[in-house]
């Protein structure tokens, strides 16, 4: 079963060294993997990412990055034109647990159309302070009573068969509040969400640095605890973050 990872750069391109070893680590525990990534002429750093994509084999998509939802929607139809089973959405900032195919192993064996993780780790960059937060995409942590636990973008798993139904996936004027925007754009067209219960496993951990949408400050509202940067590592395999 083929897998295409989609994946939108912008500024970092430290961050990105980091995602990109991250990268070839899952692609050594499921080698039937190929890669895109959506690049912005707009980007400051636009030369230095195109030098390390440059390294790899990998397919590069040119776009604009705003409107973000045009930006991700190009990315979508030209990975359309690809061959693959399922699309997994990552971002370029994350580090990926190499064990998260064999926890999706039996959702793409019953080809289930559209699933993903529901809690997530986040650590910024700089301190390598690290949190917790469950139930990442939900009204959780607002309080809500009876709230709705949704996926979020990365890490998210959209089979061949659902991915053809659709003509974009996210609003294109949107800038904010993508994972959302997505989960309805796929619910109009009949596709359901299976939302996959990670436990306390970091299978996807963010870093985070001023640059990014989701800054950290606000993440740390939400956490849930603090755990040590040695741990996290140590579950992901590795020193993820060079000294």
């Amino acid at each position: 079963m083929k897998i295409l990872v989609l994946t939108p750069l912008w500024k970092r391109p430290e961050i990105f060294r980091l995602y990109l070893e991250s990268l070839s680590r899952l692609f050594m525990s499921y080698p039937d993997m190929e890669a895109a990534f959506i690049l912005s002429p707009d980007d400051p750093r636009f030369i230095e990412l195109g030098e390390e994509l440059l390294t790899t084999d990998h397919y590069p998509i040119i776009e604009r990055n705003t409107p973000f939802g045009k930006k991700k929607n190009t990315g979508f139809r030209v990975a359309k034109g690809l061959e693959w089973d399922y699309l997994l959405e990552l971002n370029s900032d994350s580090i990926v647990n190499c064990r998260l195919l064999e926890l999706y192993r039996p959702y793409m064996d019953k080809g289930v159309p559209f699933f993903g993780l529901n809690n997530l780790y986040a650590i910024e960059y700089h301190t390598r302070k690290c949190i917790f937060i469950p139930e990442y995409n939900s009204d959780r942590h607002r309080g809500i009573p009876n709230y709705e636990v949704m996926s979020f973008g990365a890490g998210q798993m959209l089979s061949r068969e659902a991915a053809d139904k659709m003509d974009k996936l996210w609003t294109d004027e949107l800038n904010e509040g993508m994972d959302t925007n997505k989960i309805k754009h796929l619910r109009r067209a009949g596709i359901p969400e299976v939302v996959v219960d990670c436990g306390e496993t970091p299978m996807i951990v963010d870093i985070k640095t001023n640059t990014t949408i989701t800054h950290f400050k606000m993440l740390e509202r939400m956490a849930e605890k603090e755990v040590s940067y040695e741990w996290v590592s140590k579950q992901i395999g590795y020193d993820f973050i060079s000294p």
